[in-house]
């Protein structure tokens, strides 16, 4: 997971769809960030932002935060990232070096936020984001 080829320019950005109901399930190892630039702090930024992901070694000898990069990150993917944040679905999606109003690839870089996750795919089939 954590051996990667990608620039913080390659995360990924999501603006989900709310959904008044209940999740089926929640992912809770993720969260959309945006940069607040009169503070130079990042913030919670509810249904968009930048996804950052939050991993746990399988052997639990420690955790680990970052990006997604968008090397084969598609529409699906998008779609069943939002739901597994409590959303219906994605409205939106992108990385950060084609549109930087969440936050900015120095940014990210200033903050050290690496990539954790690349290469991800998710087959047709899927249902769930960890499928």
């Amino acid at each position: 997971l954590m051996d990667h080829d990608c620039s913080a320019g390659e995360s990924v950005w999501l603006e989900c769809g709310q959904d008044d109901s209940e999740p089926e399930w929640q992912f809770a190892g993720a969260r959309l960030f945006s940069m607040d630039h009169s503070t130079n702090e990042p913030y919670h930024s509810g249904s968009s932002g930048v996804a950052i992901v939050y991993l746990v070694m399988s052997d639990g000898s420690r955790d680990a935060h970052g990006t997604l990069c968008d090397d084969r990150f598609n529409h699906h993917a998008a779609q069943l990232a939002c739901q597994s944040l409590g959303y219906e679905g994605v409205i939106r999606w992108g990385n950060v070096a084609s549109n930087d109003e969440y936050m900015s690839r120095s940014d990210l870089e200033s903050l050290d936020v690496t990539t954790v996750v690349d290469e991800m795919t998710c087959p047709a089939d899927a249902r769930n984001i960890t499928d």
